[in-house]
């Protein structure tokens, strides 16, 4: 599996910036920001203006679930949103239909 993955801990925002100068995509990226900071939104943002999301990649977002991030950023759409307690996790897609 370590040829086919990849775990970075590095801030988000940084971290898109130098996987997009090196040319790489990803087919799923999760992102786990620190809460009520509205990081989340930041990420998407970042993501949308970068190179490494293809239409097949999935993104996995975890915040609080007092924030409110965008169920569509561009071409990104949440497939999916679940409350678990105090989190919500939102999965988007690009171009993907909303659903629950």
């Amino acid at each position: 599996m370590t040829d086919r993955a990849e775990v970075v801990n590095l801030d988000a925002i940084a971290a898109i910036g130098s996987f997009a100068r090196e040319g790489a995509f990803y087919d799923l990226i999760f992102l786990d920001p620190p809460y009520e900071e509205d990081w989340g939104r930041r990420a998407l943002e970042a993501l949308l203006k970068s190179s490494i999301v293809s239409e097949d990649t999935l993104i996995i977002l975890e915040c609080n679930k007092r924030e409110a991030p965008p169920h569509t950023a561009g071409r990104l759409k949440c497939v999916r949103a679940k409350l678990y307690g105090d989190t919500q996790i939102l999965v988007y897609k690009s171009g993907g239909s909303v659903n629950g």
